[in-house]
């Protein structure tokens, strides 16, 4: 087991004062079983916040392995679960097993986490075996969105930009170095899932975080990147509405010759861009919304 803070540690909460100045917000990244999920976790008075846990046992164990080098010391105070997307909380047991953290989702996440979690689970443990968490661990706590939560030389707001219905696309932002951790709603240099958000919703969330003018965003999959991301990403969106509209014909439905066509243009126009099988279930669903026919 991997201890992340040394044994006689107390953190504010019993009494000491960790100085916390303009706050410095590390990632960690997993592959591509996991989508290149990303994890993101800074240091609080109250010990660290981490936003977001991982999808398969042993990634808990080097995501705790990193924290320990980069804020040594400081205990897991709280977990703050974005998306109820597997790979952003299935492994949380295993950190609640070694810690003690509050964890926090927004109330819609929280419903969606637990309703069908049995069958998730078992579809874990036939994809990826012993790799697999033994149980799935729900967020107890639910996180007020629109919330500022302060300390002396710390603010961090919560807000949920309501790119889902009902709304649970909960992000973070720091405003002292505009600092944005925009979870699921902001994929760089990974194709993203495109089969569950509506795009004119999503372009909308993206210009409710652009009005925050980001310096730095933090995404939900993929490395750190500067602001221009949300540009880029709505750039993305609509190359990706007109490949499908290229390729479709209205009262024609989806053939594989249409879903090649679409994937081919979207991976040479993004070379750099992991993750392509992504697309598919996308195009599907896209091509429904703008020509109203499925899969031949």
């Amino acid at each position: 087991m991997t201890r992340l803070f040394p044994r006689g540690y107390e953190n504010h909460r019993r009494g000491y004062e960790i100085t916390v100045h303009p706050v410095e917000i590390f990632s960690y990244e997993s592959g591509p079983e996991a989508a290149y999920a990303a994890s993101h976790y800074f240091l609080t008075t109250d010990g660290a916040w981490l936003l977001d846990e991982q999808l398969l046992r042993d990634q808990p164990e080097d995501l705790a392995v990193q924290m320990a080098e980069d804020i040594p010391g400081a205990e897991i105070d709280s977990v703050f679960i974005t998306s109820a997307r597997l790979e952003h909380y299935a492994s949380l047991g295993v950190l609640t097993a070694q810690h003690r953290p509050h964890v926090y989702a927004t109330a819609a996440d929280k419903k969606r986490i637990t309703t069908g979690a049995g069958q998730r689970l078992a579809a874990l443990k036939e994809a990826y075996g012993p790799r697999a968490p033994e149980e799935l661990v729900f967020p107890e706590e639910t996180v007020r969105t629109s919330e500022r939560r302060q300390w002396k030389e710390l603010e961090v707001d919560f807000l949920d930009v309501g790119a889902r219905e009902p709304a649970g696309n909960l992000v973070c932002f720091l405003p002292a170095k505009k600092q944005l951790i925009a979870g699921d709603l902001v994929f760089n240099k990974v194709h993203p899932f495109l089969d569950r958000l509506e795009i004119d919703r999503w372009v909308r969330s993206l210009d409710i975080l652009s009005s925050l003018s980001p310096k730095t965003v933090y995404p939900g999959h993929g490395p750190v990147v500067g602001g221009e991301v949300l540009t880029h990403l709505k750039r993305y969106l609509a190359h990706f509405r007109v490949a499908v509209g290229y390729f479709g014909r209205p009262g024609q439905k989806l053939t594989e010759n249409i879903l090649d066509g679409v994937q081919s243009l979207m991976v040479d126009k993004y070379p750099d861009y992991q993750a392509p099988e992504h697309l598919v279930q996308g195009i599907i669903v896209e091509y429904e919304r703008q020509f109203g026919r499925r899969a031949a």
